[in-house]
């Protein structure tokens, strides 16, 4: 097979485990980059903030540009932690553009 490199995903895209060829590597779970983590917890402005906090709070986006400890790590975007709640996209294409901040609006 001299074009197997992951090629045969492509010929069907409309088959009907439509959504087994997003991730070909998960590992068994599911798709746990598009959802939000139900015991994430982190501490914002003495508050406990959980997924579904940050997802009614009226600071949500405010929360959702923050970053917490998570998963032993330090600095991970709160949106990346609770996609749903923050609305992020969970299969991000990578863009060619790279500028994360948009220019601020003008008030």
């Amino acid at each position: 097979h001299p074009h197997s490199h992951g090629e045969n995903t492509h010929h069907h895209p409309h088959s009907h485990g439509e959504n087994t060829h997003h991730h070909p590597h998960s590992h068994g779970e599911p798709d746990q980059s598009c959802h939000d983590d139900k015991d994430f917890k982190t501490n914002f402005s003495g508050r406990t903030v959980t997924c579904d906090y940050a997802r009614y709070s009226q600071y949500n986006k405010l929360i959702c540009k923050n970053t917490a400890k998570y998963d032993g790590k330090y600095n991970v975007p709160i949106a990346q932690i609770c996609p749903e709640a923050c609305h992020y996209d969970c299969h991000p294409i990578p863009s060619p553009v790279s500028s994360p901040i948009s220019p601020p609006v003008s008030e």
